[in-house]
């Protein structure tokens, strides 16, 4: 098929068909030919693209943020043992005293190293006194003394 008076002074190569039977038609440099092809996919412009990834980032990063928030407030904090604290704590004041020494410190105590807290000492014949604990590391290690 050649057209002279629609050809345009072009380098060959597939350009939009001038009679509008196909997508695109090849130009051989001097005439249209019968080769003719869909129009290929069109590509995004690159700042379309851009902008597209970095909204995924976004997403990304704020919903890796969200599950962190989430988790990092419904998790359990670490707390410290205190029932190992008080049977070591009673075990040394039995010792020390003759008699059976109990020890009552608080239940929801975080571990945290320099952390000092007050435990309740009490005996059968109703001697009561406190122990003063502080935490010596993150790792439940204590140092422990009677008050007063």
């Amino acid at each position: 098929m050649t057209d002279e008076r629609e050809a345009p002074a072009a380098p060959a190569g597939w350009y939009p068909d001038p009679a509008g039977i196909a997508a695109l038609r090849w130009w051989d440099g001097t005439s249209w030919t019968d080769e003719v092809h869909a129009e290929p996919a069109r590509r995004t412009p690159t700042w379309r693209r851009a902008v597209a990834l970095a909204l995924v980032v976004v997403l990304v990063l704020a919903t890796g943020a969200a599950a962190l928030a989430v988790w990092g407030g419904t998790r359990a904090a670490v707390r410290l043992d205190t029932a190992v604290v008080e049977r070591e704590v009673a075990r040394v004041l039995t010792q020390q005293q003759g008699v059976p020494v109990t020890v009552e410190c608080p239940d929801d105590v975080l571990l945290e190293e320099g952390a000092v807290m007050s435990c309740r000492t009490s005996t059968a014949d109703g001697s009561v006194g406190t122990v003063v604990v502080r935490q010596d590391n993150a790792e439940g290690d204590v140092t422990w003394r009677l008050a007063g």
